[in-house]
């Protein structure tokens, strides 16, 4: 196996499990209302890859957000969106670089927080709305070799609520670091 790349020794076995996590920064429309925010949170997945160009991963992804606005209407809003999708991955072998591309089917749930006093002499009033639903992902990435097993990648995805959510959508970019077991 000497003077190949770890991607041609990955794709002569039968298979690996890996873990991948970094950084996201994100754009998303949290509150649904068209108005996009950006975003750093943190992505994480577990998977398995086929000896073929075949794999699958759970991949959760954390975003948060907050906004304060107090000269116009004394409010401060956080928010929470954690994202838990399964994934299906294409991978395509071009050498030391492994472009693939993925689809998705999970859920997303959504917290906020509205923070807000009428005067500066009121106390805080606190409101939690919580909402679940199903969402899908697109996306599309590249790994590519550090040193074996360690191998870096980045990834773009859109990710789009269903149902009562289906307004809510967010475009992440992510880097990061993966590891393979054999």
């Amino acid at each position: 196996m000497c003077g190949q790349t770890w991607v041609e020794r990955a794709s002569a076995r039968d298979s690996y499990i890996f873990i991948q996590a970094g950084p996201s920064f994100g754009i998303a429309d949290d509150s649904c209302t068209g108005e996009y925010e950006d975003t750093i949170g943190l992505n994480g997945r577990v998977g398995f890859r086929s000896a073929g160009p075949f794999g699958l991963e759970l991949e959760v992804e954390g975003i948060p957000t907050s906004i304060a606005n107090p000269s116009k209407s004394r409010k401060r809003k956080s928010e929470n969106t954690v994202v838990v999708t399964l994934n299906g991955k294409i991978y395509f072998d071009v050498g030391h670089f492994e472009p693939y591309l993925l689809a998705g089917l999970g859920l997303v749930t959504f917290t906020e927080i509205l923070f807000r006093a009428a005067n500066a002499s009121d106390p805080e009033v606190r409101e939690q709305t919580d909402l679940v639903d199903f969402e899908i992902r697109l996306g599309g990435g590249l790994q590519f070799a550090l040193f074996d097993p360690v191998y870096g990648f980045a990834e773009g995805s859109w990710a789009k609520g269903m149902g009562s959510f289906q307004k809510y959508s967010f475009v992440s970019w992510t880097v990061g670091l993966g590891l393979r077991f054999d």
